[in-house]
């Protein structure tokens, strides 16, 4: 513990107060010890304290005793509901790696729980806000690895539902039917189509300026992107089921990395498993509704059918989709 002692951020006035709030010897949480560190955050006019507070929490996630970090966890939740303002813009990314070791089970069961639920919340309430993107990006990895997580209680998702900017309210109809739900996961498989035709494209590609195909192909999966937010804003709010939600979740990372190598022109392969990913593999299996709209509709709003698409790589203009998901989006013109 002597190191720990030695570090500024745990030395310093705030500091003090997060190694009383977390000690190990606490049988119950310190209230009165949380209220003093958020009013110190709060009242700082500088931000000091709230980059203080983040960088020893880090510290403090990174003890082995698990009710020292238990406490740490419930401070970390409890800065982050009074304080979010001044304290989420100052975490980074190994504030939120330490939360992910304990939700993959490092420090025990029971704080890998609560983890898990701190983690869900933050990307939900901060989905959609690229300045706060590392929120949603922890959640959406680990949930591509597999990771659980617990459903969302619908308190939490009707809260975020009604934060400033959010479009859940107007983007997300009642529950989809069985026929909604196969079209989906056909539309799902089609996005995983053009990712792979993009990425094959990558490396020989001079790149969207030169290459009127891959820009055509980067503009249809920048429109997906847009979507699948929505999508994932549906999953919140318990639309999807747990299996099309996580498959929403990764399909989106492989959507992210795909357009980041685009936009760094990177050449050598991406680094992750979409190779070997088959998202027509445990896809839903309802019985469909007669087929007279099937390949025409356009769950994802990209302005394409799976029939469209499979003809032809790449959108054309938007069209209004007779069955809707969420709502279509504008074409991008590239």
């Amino acid at each position: 513990m002597a190191s720990l002692f030695g570090s500024s951020e745990l030395n310093s006035p705030i500091g003090a107060r997060i190694r009383a709030a977390t000690d190990a010897m606490q049988l119950t949480v310190d209230w009165a010890t949380f209220m003093d560190i958020i009013d110190m955050i709060n009242q700082d006019q500088t931000d000091n304290n709230a980059q203080l507070a983040s960088r020893a929490l880090v510290k403090r996630f990174q003890e082995t005793e698990q009710n020292l970090v238990n406490l740490s966890l419930l401070l970390s939740e409890s800065i982050m509901k009074n304080c979010s303002k001044k304290f989420a813009p100052l975490v980074d990314k190994s504030f939120m790696d330490e939360l992910s070791l304990i939700a993959k089970g490092s420090k025990g069961s029971k704080n890998a729980d609560d983890s898990r639920r701190i983690i869900q919340l933050w990307g939900v309430q901060f989905a959609g806000k690229p300045n706060l993107s590392i929120f949603n990006d922890t959640y959406v990895s680990l949930r591509s690895q597999g990771i659980s997580f617990p459903p969302l209680p619908t308190p939490i998702a009707a809260e975020a539902a009604n934060q400033p900017g959010s479009q859940r309210k107007d983007s997300v109809r009642n529950s989809p039917n069985a026929a909604e739900f196969d079209k989906l996961n056909e539309d799902l498989a089609v996005v995983c189509d053009q990712i792979k035709l993009c990425r094959e494209m990558l490396p020989e590609s001079p790149g969207i300026e030169h290459d009127e195909i891959l820009s055509e192909v980067i503009g249809y999966l920048e429109a997906c992107k847009d979507r699948m937010m929505e999508l994932i804003e549906a999953g919140t709010q318990g639309l999807l089921g747990e299996s099309l939600f996580a498959k929403v979740l990764l399909i989106t990372e492989y959507v992210n990395r795909t357009l980041d190598a685009e936009r760094v022109a990177q050449k050598e392969p991406i680094n992750d498993d979409f190779n070997s990913y088959n998202p027509r593999q445990g896809a839903a299996t309802q019985t469909k509704a007669p087929s007279t709209s099937s390949d025409d509709v356009d769950l994802l709003g990209v302005g394409m059918s799976a029939s469209q698409i499979s003809d032809n790589p790449v959108p054309p203009p938007a069209v209004k989709s007779p069955i809707k998901l969420i709502a279509p989006p504008p074409h991008k013109q590239t």
